[in-house]
């Protein structure tokens, strides 16, 4: 059983040389679920040709993998899974990376000091060649995000994943949201390349467990537009009739009056992340609920009638080409 990076020495697993230390290949373990990437044919391309590079260069020149001891024996790995597999991959292809005195594949490490949450943070910040997928930081995230701090017991704030991370505040926060909300046809939809994660999470946000059928809706109609994936572009509307955009501002500012005390101390906790639920309720005079609510299906109606316009407007355009292009044939 190795506990330390100075077991690991005693007991020969990890070997000092000029170039720094090195482990050989049947001693890298992968912890399982540690590793975020997900497999495809985006992993396994970058794996065959790294593997083709290393069969035509050797390995002495390859970047150390970050490694912590495993109880068992060996090492478990932090960064350099692909690595591992690209080696893997070259010696199926012919590579003779054999070391001339230990007469084994040894490959340079670097001892990774930190706990759980540098090491999830190391997946992110460490993607070597291939950059981890939304969906792919997203897992590691969410880990971070469960996990209560060793000392005070209290789970990390949104804040201070990101500053960890290196990542944006509003990326981490948007990336949580789909972690949380959104379900497996979501992710799929951003797996796929049909929509970008921010927008994803801004759907989810706002329509729940209805946020599929609104993505598959955007798809369609990007799609119309002779687009691939939905963007900001593709979903953008007609604007709001001036009349009703001077409602809007002006029941948006009655219900912001009408917030009491202590649901303004709530709101202004979660503002700075003293609290993190986000679902925590709050009091507003139904009044003010039901103009709202009245507001927003004067809105639907509106859009409805602006999609309808669009619709027939699009229609007829593609009637004109049509007999524009049949008109060219013939003649």
């Amino acid at each position: 059983m190795a506990k330390t990076i100075q077991d690991l020495i005693t007991n020969g697993t990890l070997k000092r040389g000029d170039q720094g230390m090195t482990c050989a290949l049947e001693d890298f373990h992968v912890r399982p679920g540690f590793n975020t990437r997900e497999e495809g044919e985006r992993l396994h391309d970058s794996i065959e040709d790294d593997a083709h590079y290393t069969l035509a260069n050797g390995i002495s020149n390859m970047p150390q993998l970050k490694i912590t001891p495993r109880d068992e024996g060996g090492v478990w790995i932090v960064d350099g899974h692909r690595r591992i597999r690209n080696v893997v991959r070259a010696i199926e292809l012919g590579a003779d990376l054999l070391h001339p005195k230990h007469k084994k594949v040894m490959l340079p490490i670097q001892p990774f000091v930190g706990d759980e949450d540098d090491q999830d943070a190391e997946i992110i910040k460490s993607q070597g060649n291939l950059k981890l997928t939304p969906l792919e930081t997203m897992v590691a995230l969410k880990r971070m995000a469960d996990r209560p701090n060793a000392k005070t017991g209290e789970l990390p704030t949104t804040s201070q994943i990101a500053l960890k991370t290196g990542l944006k505040r509003q990326y981490v926060d948007a990336l949580l949201v789909l972690a949380r909300k959104g379900d497996e046809g979501v992710h799929e939809a951003v797996r796929k390349g049909e929509i970008t994660a921010d927008i994803a999470s801004t759907i989810v946000r706002t329509h729940g467990d209805n946020s599929m059928a609104v993505i598959t809706d955007e798809l369609a109609k990007a799609k119309a537009q002779g687009k691939t994936k939905v963007t900001k572009g593709t979903m953008q509307q007609a604007s709001l009739p001036k009349a009703v955009i001077e409602d809007v501002t002006h029941r948006v500012k009655r219900v912001v009056e009408a917030i009491p005390p202590e649901s303004r101390d709530l709101l202004e906790q979660y503002r700075t992340e003293q609290i993190t639920d986000g679902d925590t309720p709050v009091t507003l005079p139904v009044r003010e609920l039901l103009a709202l609510t009245q507001l927003s299906k004067h809105i639907d109606d509106v859009r409805d009638e602006q999609r309808t316009k669009a619709e027939k407007k699009a229609a007829k355009a593609a009637a004109q080409k049509d007999a524009e292009q049949e008109a060219s044939e013939e003649a």
